[in-house]
C-alpha cells in the first residue's frame, strides 16, 4: 500500500497548544458554561460579522434549536413547508420534521452540488407557501441565496454553513452573515479537528435573545438584564432563578470547548488557504480528465474537508475506487447521497419538486476524497498516475 496524506483523519494539537491547553484545564472550570463561551462568541461574530452568536453542544443542536425558535418567532406552524436541498445532511431534515414541519426536496446541480436556480421559478409555482429556505454551501461552494431571496421573497432563508466557514459571496460578504439564521459547524475538520460543538448567528437581536433562552430551559435569566426584570416583574409569583419563558433545551456548550475552537480561530485564515490550494491543484485533475468525471465548481474556490469526484459512467468509478483501496486512499459517500433513499424518512410525509434528475448521478456515481492540510504535490501526483492507469 502506497504511504501518502489522502485521510480524512484531522491533525493534532501542535506541542504548545497542549501546553496551553493543560494550563487553561488546570487553572478554569473547563466544564462550565461562562466567561469564555461569550468571549468566543464575540469573537466569532467579529469574524463573520454577524451581529450575534450562539455556542452550543453539537451541530443537530445548532439546526434544531434554530427551527425550534423560528416557529415561535416567526408563527410556523405544523406542516408549514421547507425548501431543502435533497443532498444535505440528515441532521438538516431532522431539524425540520422534529419541529413537525415538512421537508419540500429540490434536486441539485453537477456544478456546485446546491438547489438548482433554473429551477427556482417553477418551484415557487408548485410550492407558493414555502415558507423557509433551509439552503447549503456544500463543501464550501457558493449558493447564491441572493437568487433564492428574488425567487422567494416572502420567505426566511437560513443558511447551513457547515462547509462555509470564510466563504464570500458576490459581494464579498462572509456567507450566512447577512439572513435571518445560519448555523456553522465546529467539529471533526480540518479546521476545527475536535468536536467542539457549533454555532449559530443571527442579526435579528429578538431572534438570539429567543434562541438564547431556548438554549438552556427556556429561562428568562438568560435574556438580557432589562428583560429579565420586565419578566420577573410580569411573573412575580414564580422564583426569578426557575422562571421559563418558552420551553427549552439544555444545548450549552462548554468553556473547554470555547477555549479550543477559539485556539482554532486564530490559525483559521492560514488553513483556509491551504485548503482552496488543495482544491486547485484537485480541480487541475479534473479538468485534465473531463471525460472522465463531471467538473465540479469550476470557480476553483473550496474550504472544505472533501473534494468531490463524480464519475460519468460506472465502468470508471468501479475501477477507480478499486486502485484507491489498493493505494491505502480513504474515501467517503459523497455528503448523504439522495435523502429520499434513507429508510428511516420513509416513516415521515415527504415531497419533492419532480423531476430529480442530477442527485441519482451524485449518489450512484459521486465519492469525497479528503482535504486537509498535509497533503502535497506528491499525493495530487499518486491521484493523477492512478487516473491514468484507470484509462490505460
Amino acid at each position: 500500500m502506497s504511504k501518502n496524506n489522502w485521510t480524512f483523519k484531522h491533525i493534532d494539537f501542535s506541542f504548545q497548544e497542549k501546553i496551553n491547553i493543560s494550563k487553561f484545564a488546570f487553572f478554569n472550570n473547563m466544564f462550565d458554561s461562562s466567561d469564555y463561551v461569550e468571549k468566543f462568541e464575540k469573537e466569532f461574530s467579529e469574524y463573520t460579522g454577524a451581529k450575534h452568536t450562539l455556542l452550543v453542544n453539537s451541530i443537530s443542536s445548532a439546526k434544531f434549536l434554530l427551527f425550534a425558535s423560528l416557529k415561535e418567532f416567526a408563527g410556523l406552524k405544523d406542516d408549514d413547508k421547507i425548501l431543502v436541498p435533497i443532498n444535505g445532511w440528515s441532521s438538516n431534515i431532522n431539524a425540520v420534521i422534529q419541529n413537525n414541519l415538512k421537508p419540500v426536496f429540490a434536486d441539485v446541480t453537477l456544478q456546485n452540488l446546491c438547489i438548482a436556480e433554473k429551477d427556482l421559478i417553477a418551484i415557487r409555482k408548485t410550492y407558493p407557501d414555502i415558507k423557509v429556505i433551509f439552503t447549503g454551501h456544500t463543501l464550501g461552494f457558493l449558493s447564491n441565496t441572493r437568487s433564492l431571496t428574488e425567487a422567494f421573497q416572502y420567505s426566511i432563508i437560513i443558511e447551513d454553513c457547515c462547509d462555509a466557514l470564510g466563504l464570500k459571496d458576490l459581494q464579498k460578504i462572509q456567507v450566512g452573515s447577512d439572513s435571518l439564521g445560519s448555523v456553522y459547524n465546529l467539529q471533526n475538520s480540518p479546521l476545527f479537528p475536535n468536536n467542539m460543538g457549533a454555532l449559530i448567528c443571527t442579526n435579528n437581536y429578538d431572534l438570539y435573545s429567543l434562541l438564547k433562552m431556548k438554549r438552556y430551559l427556556g429561562l428568562a435569566k438568560n435574556s438580557d438584564k432589562n428583560s429579565f426584570q420586565m419578566l420577573t416583574n410580569m411573573f412575580s409569583n414564580v422564583d426569578p432563578a426557575i422562571l421559563s419563558i418558552s420551553d427549552g433545551y439544555d444545548f450549552r456548550s462548554t468553556n473547554i470547548n470555547a477555549f479550543l475552537a477559539s485556539m482554532q480561530l486564530k490559525n483559521i485564515d492560514k488553513n483556509l488557504l491551504i485548503l482552496n490550494n488543495n482544491y486547485r491543484e484537485f480541480l487541475k485533475i479534473i479538468k485534465e480528465f473531463e471525460n472522465v468525471f463531471y467538473l465540479t465548481n469550476k470557480d476553483d474556490v473550496s474550504n472544505s474537508y472533501g473534494l468531490p469526484l463524480i464519475f460519468r459512467d460506472k465502468k470508471t468509478y468501479v475501477y477507480l475506487i478499486k486502485l484507491l483501496s489498493e493505494h491505502n486512499i480513504e474515501y467517503r459517500p459523497l455528503i448523504y447521497g439522495n435523502l429520499l433513499n434513507q429508510p428511516y424518512l420513509s416513516n415521515y410525509k415527504l415531497d419533492y419538486f419532480k423531476p430529480i434528475q442530477k442527485i441519482p448521478t451524485i449518489d450512484e456515481l459521486g465519492i469525497l476524497l479528503p482535504n486537509n492540510q498535509k497533503l502535497h504535490n506528491n499525493d495530487f501526483e499518486l491521484l493523477r498516475s492512478l487516473i491514468k492507469e484507470m484509462m490505460s
